[in-house]
């Protein structure tokens, strides 16, 4: 599916292209983090662009967790927390993870998605200025 949206990303060519999950920002976290990282977005500001979610939620997220307090559900509002947020450990046990099995993003952008040089390229002659 990464591979899929990166695909589709490159033959956009520039034009805007949305993507996105039920939450925005697991799977959708995850696809910016390894697009980010294709631009050659350092790792600090990736991790700080996902970490920005949590803000961008905040609102959506005390409603959802206030309207389940009202509720007679008996599940605990503090339970639902960590689907609703993200946490640094998250997207840094996924780097891990590609580190392990790849030994760098490159190699699993390239090895793991399938994404060549020329798509790389297209990529970002499409969204560098």
């Amino acid at each position: 599916a990464y591979r899929i949206l990166l695909t589709r990303m490159a033959s956009a060519g520039g034009r805007g292209l949305l993507y996105h999950c039920t939450a925005g920002k697991d799977r959708t976290g995850w696809a910016s983090a390894v697009l980010l990282s294709l631009l050659g977005v350092p790792r600090e500001t990736v991790m700080a662009d996902y970490l920005a979610s949590n803000a961008y939620l905040a609102g959506k997220n005390r409603a959802t967790l206030a309207a389940l307090a009202k509720s007679s559900t008996p599940l605990d509002p503090a339970k639902l927390e960590p689907v609703l947020t993200v946490r640094a450990a998250f997207i840094e046990a996924a780097f891990a993870e590609v580190d392990k099995r790849y030994g760098s993003m490159e190699a699993y952008i390239r090895d793991g998605l399938g994404i060549d040089d020329a798509m790389v390229t297209a990529l970002k002659d499409a969204l560098l200025v």
